[in-house]
């Protein structure tokens, strides 16, 4: 025999379903009960709305209409704690569910999409959909981890300098997911699109990177700005290790434009 949800009174409509009557009603019917308590306690909302999605014998709830509840109520928070507990298995078949979860923060609260992601708790989700929102919610890093598009990635790294929350660190292991060429087209936008910004950056990617770019590519590159300070603070880094004599030579020509005499004379007289 079924409750009857809609006479269940107030104080005891939470703890009859957190007693064992989770299989009390048709499934729409819990909705229906569901869906005005919502508005009276979100949390408790969500608390409900979990037990229901976790019954033993299978789910009593469609999820996303439990998310359509909630967002139509604007509760980001209960719609959040309910999606995080139903979709702590990772199913292929949810990946919708946890595109849904990260859209709604990202739009409304970055931070904690931030969190989502950096507990690396998916790994279904359109990405490529999740990545523009990223962009557009100032999270940056979470973006280029994203994006496959080698334009996107430019787009976003020639900026990502000048944001609060910037890593050099980070930066440059991003770097060392990246191909030789991507790598050094990436370099290139990024001085091609603010130097000043940009150069120091660039030379502590260029040294990170001088045996597998090549120190030929990334002398050109600088020259190709017609940057002397990038090229002497990036051939400072490595000419002590170097036997290349045009490493030598470029850097005594950098250091003279610079006015660092002593180092000129330094390897003039050492080399």
């Amino acid at each position: 025999m079924h409750t009857t949800l809609n006479y269940l009174p107030d104080l005891t409509f939470w703890t009859a379903f957190s007693g064992g009557m989770l299989h009390s009603g048709p499934a729409e019917h819990l909705l229906t009960y569901f869906t005005p308590k919502s508005r009276i306690n979100p949390e408790k909302g969500a608390e409900f709305a979990t037990q229901l999605a976790n019954n033993e014998g299978g789910s009593l709830v469609d999820i996303d209409r439990v998310v359509d509840v909630f967002q139509s109520q604007g509760m980001v928070q209960p719609a959040t704690a309910f999606l995080l507990d139903a979709l702590k298995d990772n199913r292929p078949e949810q990946g919708h569910l946890q595109t849904r979860l990260l859209e709604m923060n990202l739009i409304n609260a970055p931070q904690v999409a931030d969190a989502i992601l950096g507990n690396d708790m998916f790994s279904h989700y359109d990405r490529a959909r999740i990545a523009q929102l990223c962009e557009q919610a100032g999270l940056f890093q979470r973006a280029l981890e994203h994006y496959d598009d080698p334009e996107a990635v430019k787009r976003v790294l020639v900026n990502i300098v000048a944001t609060p929350t910037f890593s050099q660190d980070w930066l440059t292991g991003f770097f060392g997911r990246l191909s030789l060429e991507q790598s050094l087209d990436c370099l290139d936008a990024m001085l091609k699109s603010n130097i000043r910004q940009n150069l120091g950056a660039v030379v502590q990617i260029a040294t990170k990177y001088s045996d597998l770019l090549g120190p030929t590519r990334l002398i050109d590159l600088f020259e190709k700005y017609k940057t002397a300070e990038g090229l002497f603070y990036y051939l400072g880094s490595i000419v002590n290790l170097s036997e290349d004599q045009d490493v030598n030579f470029k850097y005594i020509e950098a250091a003279t434009k610079m006015g660092q005499f002593t180092e000129v004379e330094r390897i003039c007289r050492d080399r």
